[in-house]
């Protein structure tokens, strides 16, 4: 990791120093061009030039125009209610200084006068300084700066005026001194904030809430000036305007490309190299070099005599060079002139050489103490642009400058870093560990009772968590010598809605087990998370506030302390299942902490698993995450922040219409897929509807398991797609006011969208289309009898889907995309061989098919962690009619059934599972009771003798008759069997000690089909059987023993063995209230909550969490409300892929005629005059609509992919020494010990809540009630929701 920070470092502080180099030289060079005493452009040819210095100066206008109207169309349109004068003095104060005054000087005084236009930056830091409370030591640097830069000026003017004076010189010198001086008003908004109160900051106030259009006005009223300026100059300095002559062929075009591009890069490589955290190295210093630099390099004529140019000339316009060093050494030499036609060089008078080496030392080192504080300036782990630096914009004539001016005065935090439990206990046994950080676990039970002898009974689920935590936290360290730890305390509360239990952990941190009673309040997943963000949010959040209102303290104080801790307030919702490494979620909250507007953050998704469906999954996630959600990030908004790993903000669930209206109940068809199906979809639809943020952070890994099962799979996406349609319509019907409300949505991301919408609802007819042209080639069929071939199977599947029962469908599918299956591998080797026969790949479909194999593979090398995954691509490629065709229909069609169908716990898959885990419980206690032998375990093994036969040897007879008959051995067959030989031969040879093996080759030839054909079915067929079927005692004496054993337990217990007893009989199940130290040996206390905490309970459960009550005639009409819903939505898909299949029928029917004609290009360039290919338009519309969404995506996986980069190396950087010793010593302890319990929650618990805060001393919580205090600020809760 520190080998790849400080690569990245290196490269990007390269690439800073190169291009800040070429920004200074390339404009330097111009402004020399300028000059009267050089020659590489002619006199009268001078106001090109200028012209081309104009075009350096607003240049970076020109961009920040183009964006910033942009953002004004699409985003943020706010006017500005004040007017200022300061933006016309600075583009005045540059062009004059650029365009008027420099080209009269020496290149030396050009080069170090541009570091002058800190003088401003100076003044209004030692202003500031002497304003401030604190920190008035540091008042020297910026007065020495001053003194500095004024020293500069007039030993400036003392070198020009004593020794070379005349009228011209003197007017320069004036207006350079005023136009820097104008420029270094340009960052006056870096100090506005530290006068409070006055007229500056009221200004800087203004701009921000009105950027865009404070933009657009900067840089027409820059173009302007800078128009102007050049206008008036060339009249009033004697030049003409018909002599301006743009000559491409000039050096003097290609240095403004140059300096406009390198300015460009250098400005955002800066960014980059500060958000990486490397300031020090790849920005300070190389802005601070560039001046010295590149004096140096113009200052090599003067140190190393260049040879003279064997060619007199007057101007470029009647000599051009031949080569690219005759063009260095022309522009060096003409740098030079301005230096040598000085008087003071020419003569050597020492006094004016040293004027204007002091000078130019002078601004150095006033730009160097000026700047200064950036050295130690303190950034957050990722920082935004706009907090780096405070103008959008940079200068491109003063680029070092501009940069490092630019930077944020007022940016001198030092962020505290957040860490997971062991990290930051909660008991401060070390005094020099900040306690900034707050746990609190919550685990929720969805249904953790049930019924025993008419009562109501913990089940076994919360007893075998309790053991887990007896586990967990009693053996936490590994050394068995060492004693073990205490067990935690634990507490039993009896509550309105079950009971709960509390354990003080060893650190000092709290967990709560709250379970619920289903019998006393709703349960589910979606009023699961209802019941504990109110709990959070509502009632741990907002109680301390009401009750000091309730004390008449100010109103207008407690909303601004609560609207802080609720936008400081996280929940993090992850799976009972899902495994992360507490870096993931680091790099989640930096997201939350750095953005105020990010509702909601969530990580790369992984899933786990074995097996096809598995492979299938993990290309898929990946293709999702690589492309779709990168370009839902970077064009607008991520659209679902998945449950099983994402972190919310407080502030955006308790905003309005947010979480009131999640916890609407669902009372037509179209709620119960959109609220119930999908619920962190609709969640976060809620979300941006009102105006937040969901971003996607593709550094924050967590791993989850995916349905291995071909019906799990398809049952889970049977809930998926209605709800991912419905919620994505949802937000477009509103897309108007969203992108109102909502700067991250803007209407070119909601054409995306609808775009995206279209492409899915017409895949199924895709497919088709697809399997049809396969058809076409394969078995040379007429396009349209191939296409109707191809629509049959899926309307007969769509018709017996209206008919069977579910899992009867899912059969159907699985067969039905086993022959797809084979179908697309045939269309790869159909395209494949239409290229081999039309002995070219540019063709449409294979051009398509290399540029899609390409993009997927440049994406995963991109990604070099996950770039195995794209083995997994044949598999997806082959699947794409099961996955887009067969399953849409099947998710349609079966829309009505709004049950999970993954993951419940009900029914036969209970109570397998807890006979499983009982029967190992017993198997460990009781030695393998014989009555709970399986019915594995009694099988007969299929004995050895009954494998078949072996083949004959007289196999390699025909290849050696084959070879006497050939009279050669230089057959395929013949080179095969000898190189064989010969290679085993040989590997013997070089094991002497075990050469006489090769004797057993010929056995081993003549048993391959055995080996590797009947054994692999036996062993596949068999893998059910878990015995081990070797070294066991079998026959008479395994019979012999089983009876003994049998006797010795019927003579013992009378067949009546504890651990073989009943549910009923086995088990003492005692209320939570109630539950016995013997079971939990624990340290046990039983309490009740308090009545304002009871209060709350029962206020919620009666208003939203009241258990639903059965009512049949409502349940027919929602069963009946969903079918006719169903068959809406299926018409209007069968109409769409029926209307793209018809379309697509006729054209091909009609031929030729209306066919796009596309000529035939061979690989060596060469155009086919008699052939040509067609495409009907809508499948080329099509094509290349499917092209476009790719690129778009690809693009913005570019980006996404760098700042991930940007983001990673920065967190690798503040992570502290101290922290990352523990952290391999905690990740061992994590991966052993916490593991374990998370492969619990998948079986025991539906939520798992935990709440981590962060003290600030600015919110305090009330002394006057101790019971239950809230979190304090910064407070992360950590939810876990199962599926």
């Amino acid at each position: 990791m520190q080998c790849f920070k400080w690569f990245s470092s290196a490269i990007v502080g390269l690439l800073v120093f190169i291009f800040v180099l070429l920004s200074k030289t390339s404009f330097l060079l111009l402004i020399t061009f300028g000059n009267n005493q050089t020659e590489i452009v002619c006199s009268e040819q001078k106001p090109t030039v200028l012209i081309c210095i104009g075009f350096i100066l607003v240049g970076p206008s020109v961009l920040l125009l183009l964006k910033s109207t942009w953002k004004f169309i699409f985003k943020s349109a706010t006017m500005p209610s004040r007017k200022s004068l300061l933006l016309f003095l600075v583009a005045l104060g540059a062009a004059i200084l650029t365009i008027v005054a420099m080209p009269h000087f020496d290149i030396v005084t050009n080069v170090m006068i541009l570091n002058s236009v800190s003088i401003l930056s100076a003044v209004f830091q030692v202003v500031a300084q002497c304003l401030a409370k604190e920190g008035k030591r540091f008042i020297m640097l910026p007065a020495c700066s001053i003194f500095l830069i004024i020293t500069g000026f007039v030993l400036f003017a003392i070198s020009y005026l004593v020794f070379e004076s005349s009228l011209e010189i003197k007017i320069s010198i004036g207006l350079a001194i005023v136009g820097a001086i104008c420029v270094s008003v340009n960052w006056w908004e870096n100090y506005s904030t530290l006068f409070a109160g006055s007229f500056l900051e009221d200004i800087s106030r203004d701009i921000a809430q009105s950027r865009n259009v404070v933009c657009i006005i900067s840089s027409l009223i820059r173009i302007l000036v800078t128009s102007a300026v050049v206008a008036a100059y060339v009249p009033l300095s004697g030049q003409e305007w018909k002599s301006v002559k743009l000559v491409f062929e000039t050096v003097v075009v290609l240095l403004v490309a140059i300096q406009l591009t390198s300015s460009a890069l250098c400005r955002w490589f800066a960014v980059v190299a500060c958000k990486m955290h490397a300031l020090r190295r790849c920005f300070i210093l190389p802005m601070y070099m560039a001046s010295i630099t590149v004096l140096a390099v113009f200052l090599v004529p003067v140190m190393v005599r260049l040879p003279e140019s064997n060619q007199n000339f007057t101007c470029l316009e009647n000599f051009q060079p031949e080569s690219s060093d005759e063009w260095l050494r022309l522009m060096l030499n003409d740098a030079i002139k301005t230096l040598n036609a000085r008087d003071i060089v020419v003569h050597m008078k020492i006094g004016g050489l040293a004027c204007l080496g002091c000078s130019a030392l002078s601004w150095w080192l006033g730009l160097v103490l000026s700047t200064v504080y950036i050295w130690y300036l303190k950034i957050h782990r990722i920082e935004r642009t706009q907090d780096l630096f405070v103008r959008r914009t940079y200068e491109g004539a003063f680029m070092e400058q501009s940069m490092l001016l630019n930077t944020r005065f007022e940016i001198r935090k030092k962020i505290k870093n957040l860490r997971l439990d062991k990290y930051r206990p909660k008991t401060m046994e070390q005094s020099n560990v900040e306690n900034d950080v707050e746990f609190e676990f919550h685990i929720y039970f969805d249904d953790a009772f049930k019924n025993v002898d008419n009562r109501r009974h913990a089940n076994e689920y919360a007893e075998i968590l309790v053991d887990v935590i007896k586990e967990v936290y009693i053996e936490e360290d590994p050394c068995m010598f060492k004693p073990k730890a205490a067990p935690p305390p634990q507490k039993i509360i009896n509550t309105p809605y079950g009971g709960r239990l509390e354990y003080t952990l060893p650190k000092g941190n709290l967990m709560m087990v709250h379970l619920k009673d289903k019998t006393l309040i709703r349960h589910k997943k979606r009023w699961s998370q209802i019941m504990y963000m109110y709990y959070i949010l509502g009632w741990r959040l907002n109680r301390q506030y009401f009750k000091e209102f309730e004390e008449s303290k100010e109103l207008d104080t407690l909303k601004k302390r609560l609207k802080k801790e609720s936008e400081n307030t996280y929940v993090l919702a992850l799976d009972g299942d899902t495994d992360f490494q507490p870096a993931a979620v680091m790099l989640l909250i930096d997201r939350l902490k750095l953005y105020p507007e990010v509702g909601a953050a969530c990580g790369r998704i992984h899933p786990t698993g074995t097996g096809p469906m598995v492979w299938y999954q993990k290309f898929e996630y990946a293709v999702g995450h690589w492309l779709q959600k990168t370009a839902e990030h970077v064009f607008g908004c991520v659209l679902c922040s998945p449950g099983c790993f994402s972190l919310f903000r407080g502030a955006a669930l308790m905003d309005d219409n947010v979480m009131k209206r999640y916890t609407t109940k669902a009372t037509e068809a179209s709620h119960h897929v959109q609220y119930d199906q999908g619920e962190d979809r609709w969640l976060c639809t809620l979300m941006l509807q009102q105006g937040w943020r969901v971003e996607y952070n593709a550094a924050s890994d967590a791993y989850t398991n995916a349905p291995q099962d071909f019906k799990e799979f398809y049952n889970q996406r049977r809930r998926w797609g209605p709800s991912t349609m419905a919620n994505t319509i949802d937000l477009l019907g509103s897309g108007e006011l969203t992108s109102q409300k909502n700067s991250s949505i803007s209407k070119p991301y909601i054409l995306y969208q609808i775009i995206s919408m279209a492409a899915s609802i017409l895949g199924p007819a895709t497919v088709c289309l697809m399997i049809s042209g396969s058809f076409v080639f394969i078995f040379k069929m007429d396009k349209n009898v191939a296409l109707v071939l191809a629509i049959a199977p899926p309307t007969i599947y769509l018709i017996l889907c209206f008919k069977l029962k579910s899992d009867t469908q899912i059969t159907v599918a699985a067969i039905m995309s086993t022959l797809y299956a084979f179908i697309m591998a045939g269309t790869i080797l159909s395209i494949i061989g239409d290229l081999v026969l039309q002995q070219t790949f540019l063709t449409p479909s294979g051009l398509f098919l290399i540029s899609m194999v390409a993009l997927y593979i440049i994406t995963a090398a991109l990604h070099p962690q996950e770039f195995s995954l794209v083995i997994y691509g044949l598999l997806y490629f082959i699947c794409i009619p099961s996955g887009y065709l067969l399953l849409t229909i099947y998710s349609i069609v079966n829309m009505n059934n709004v049950s999970w169908g993954t993951r419940e716990s009900g029914g036969q898959a209970k109570t397998t599972a807890v006979d499983t885990i009982k029967k190992k419980i017993m198997n460990a206690t009781c030695c393998k009771c014989p009555c709970l032998e399986t019915e594995e375990q009694s099988e007969e093994i299929i004995p050895a003798e009954t494998i078949p036969q072996r083949e004959p040897e007289d196999k390699l007879i025909p290849h050696e008759s084959d070879l006497v008959r050939q009279q050669t051995f230089l057959t395929p067959s013949g080179l095969f069997i000898i190189s064989m030989v010969a290679l085993y031969i040989i590997t013997a040879a070089l094991h002497p000690q075990e050469f006489s093996l090769v004797v057993y080759g010929l056995l081993y030839f003549i048993c391959i089909p055995s080996g590797y054909l009947l054994l692999i079915i036996y062993s596949i067929v068999n893998m059910n059987n878990v015995s081990w079927g070797t070294r066991e005692s079998g026959g008479q004496a395994k019979t012999t023993a089983v009876d003994t054993i049998k006797k010795k337990i019927m003579n013992a217990t009378c067949c009546k063995c504890p651990c073989l007893k009943t549910e009923e009989q086995s088990e003492e199940i005692i209320p939570a209230e109630t539950i016995p130290q013997s079971k939990f040996p624990l340290i046990c206390f039983s309490f009740h909550v308090l009545q304002d905490e009871m209060d709350f309970w029962e206020e919620l459960r009666k208003k939203y969490l009241e258990p639903l009550k059965e009512n049949k005639e409502q349940q027919e009409k929602i069963a009946n409300d969903l079918k006719e819903l169903r068959n809406r939505v299926t018409l209007v898909f069968f109409f769409c892929n029926a209307l793209w299949l018809a379309a697509t029928f006729f054209l091909q029917a009609i031929g030729e005629t209306v066919s796009i004609k596309i000529p035939k290009v061979y690989p060596n360039g060469t155009l086919a005059t008699t052939e040509m290919f067609f495409i009907d338009p809508i499948a080329l519309m099509f094509l290349l609509g499917f092209a476009l969404l790719l690129v778009i995506q690809f693009v913005a996986m570019l980006y996404h992919r760098i700042y991930t980069v940007i983001h990673f190396v920065a967190y690798s950087d503040t992570e502290f020494k101290s922290y990352r010793k523990k952290s391999r010593r905690v990740s061992q302890w994590v991966t052993h010990k916490i593991m374990p319990f998370k492969y619990c929650c998948f079986f025991f618990i539906n939520h798992v809540h935990v709440l981590i805060g962060c003290t600030d001393p600015a919110l305090k919580p009330s002394t006057g009630d101790t019971a239950r205090q809230p979190p304090p600020n910064n407070a992360l809760n950590i939810t876990a929701s199962s599926l």
